[in-house]
C-alpha cells in the first residue's frame, strides 16, 4: 500500500502577513511572499514537503477556524511549550491558538532514542 501525506494547508485570514510571521515564529521557519498567476498575493512557510499558505479572506465574513495536527522532536516540543501559551493534553500533547483560533495539536515525536 502506498502512504498517504498532506502536502498543503491553506489558511484564510484578515490578516494573512501576520498570522503566517506567527506561524513563523512559532515554527521557526521563513516566511515566503507569493503570487501564482492571477491569484492573490498570499504568504507561505515550508514544512518538509508540506507547505502551509496563508491568503487573504475573500469574503468579510469569519472563516470557521480549523484544527491540525503536527508532530515535532522533543526539542522542537519542549521549545513551544516553555515559549506559548499552550493547554496541556498530556505529556506528550499541546494545543496551541493562533491568531484567528485554529488549533494546533503539537504531539512529541517519540522515537525508541526518545524512550
Amino acid at each position: 500500500m502506498n502512504p498517504i501525506g498532506l502536502n498543503l494547508v491553506v489558511l484564510r485570514s484578515s490578516q494573512p502577513k501576520e498570522l503566517a510571521v506567527w506561524y513563523g515564529k512559532l515554527l521557526n521557519r521563513t516566511v515566503n511572499e507569493e503570487k501564482h498567476s492571477h491569484g492573490p498575493l498570499h504568504h507561505s512557510l515550508q514544512l518538509g514537503d508540506s507547505v502551509i499558505e496563508f491568503y487573504p479572506q475573500k469574503h468579510k465574513a469569519q472563516s470557521a477556524p480549523m484544527t491540525f495536527g503536527l508532530v515535532v522532536s522533543t526539542h522542537t516540543f519542549e521549545r513551544l511549550s516553555a515559549t506559548t501559551t499552550s493547554k496541556i493534553l498530556n505529556e506528550n500533547s499541546v494545543i496551541i491558538n493562533d491568531l484567528d483560533n485554529n488549533q494546533i495539536i503539537v504531539q512529541r515525536r517519540i522515537s525508541s532514542k526518545d524512550s
